[in-house]
Formats: structure tokens, C-alpha cells, sequence
């Protein structure tokens, strides 16, 4: 019994590990508590930090009954998005950093005028760009990226004619920063070695 109890431990661990190891989160700003203007925000800074994700820059978290003038049909969720506006000093760039590398990175979009980017670093070296054209200020539209190697940061910035827009879904692919995969690691197959042990023992 205690063999068997110690093997399905084992077996957990390794399995909460793996799925730990490599996993899809999304961030769509909804469990902040948002008032509508940013005049009664901060900007967005360490408030998924236990996720493993900051950010730094002038980006604030509305609720949508702000009016923004974006389309509210999915891919949006309500209640809130990442708002900039110039004329209310929140404007590009966002730098988002992760505790651990990523290797998938994308974001909705919507009510920008111009050229939308997203540039990547490993260990503050730049290692991808990726720039599209919006030319729709309602509809929502998505930027990515994606790299094999990994990155550990993406700075997204906007340059055109409209620095007026918001940002939803915020997706990406890393590694859990906690626990550790190390550790986790050695504790499963310490516990695999113990459950071995154990019934070597039993068959004496």
C-alpha cells in the first residue's frame, strides 16, 4: 500500500511538472478593479508579478464603459482593457517582462492608427521584431510572435498618427516560474527511487 501510495505520488509530481514546464497563460486585465478614466488609474506595473509578468510603462487598466470607441465583440472580454492615450500621458512604449523564457508572445488590439510592433529580447539582446499595419480604428486585430530560442521580454510600441488604443488577451507560451522544474525534477524521482527501493524491499 505504501509502495503504490508513493509510486502515484511520484507519478503527480512528474505530471504537475511537465504541465508546468510548458504552459499557455492568458492575461485579460478583467480581475483588476478598473474605474473608467485614467485619471483614477495608475499605470500597470507589478500586479502579475506572482505570474511572472511586469510591466513597465505608462499603460493603465480601464473598464471598458470608458469609451474608447473599440468594437466590444469578441476577441475583447469584458470587464477591462490595457488603455493608452497621448492626450492623457499614457502612450508607447510597454515593456512586458517575464521571469523565465517564453517562446510564444501575442496581444489584441484595437483603435490604432498605424504601425503596430513587437520587439523581443533574451537577456537584453534583441532577437526578433515583428510590425504590422493597422488602418482600422474600431475592429480588434492581433500581433505575434514566435522563436524557437525563447526571449524573456517584448516591448510593444506603436508609431503612426493615433496613439489612442487598447490592448486585450494577453497570450503567451513559458515556463512556470514556480515551482521550479529543477526542483520539482529531483522530488519526482527521488520518490520514484523511494517507491522503487520500497518494493525491492517487499520482495526480500
Amino acid at each position: 500500500m505504501k509502495r503504490k501510495f508513493l509510486v502515484k505520488l511520484a507519478i503527480g509530481f512528474l505530471i504537475f511538472l511537465m504541465a508546468g514546464a510548458a504552459n499557455a497563460t492568458v492575461i485579460n486585465f478583467d480581475d483588476i478593479a478598473a474605474p473608467p478614466d485614467f485619471a483614477s488609474q495608475t499605470p500597470l506595473a507589478s500586479e502579475y508579478s506572482p505570474l511572472g509578468v511586469n510591466f513597465a510603462g505608462t499603460g493603465e487598466v480601464l473598464s471598458y464603459i470608458g469609451n474608447f470607441g473599440v468594437s466590444l465583440d469578441p476577441p475583447f472580454t469584458y470587464n477591462n482593457f490595457l488603455a493608452f492615450n497621448s492626450e492623457a500621458s499614457a502612450f508607447p512604449p510597454e515593456t512586458i517582462t517575464f521571469d523565465f523564457e517564453i517562446d510564444f508572445f501575442s496581444i489584441d488590439f484595437a483603435g490604432s492608427i498605424g504601425t503596430i510592433e513587437l520587439t523581443a529580447f533574451n537577456n537584453s539582446t534583441q532577437v526578433a521584431v515583428n510590425s504590422l499595419f493597422s488602418n482600422s480604428s474600431r475592429s480588434w486585430s492581433n500581433v505575434s510572435l514566435s522563436l524557437a530560442s525563447g526571449f524573456d521580454e517584448v516591448i510593444f510600441n506603436v508609431t503612426g498618427t493615433d496613439n489612442s488604443f487598447v490592448l486585450d488577451n494577453l497570450n503567451f507560451n513559458g515556463s512556470s516560474p514556480v515551482p521550479e522544474p529543477s526542483t520539482m525534477l529531483l522530488l519526482g524521482c527521488g520518490l520514484l527511487g523511494l517507491a522503487g527501493a520500497t518494493r525491492r524491499k517487499l520482495k526480500k
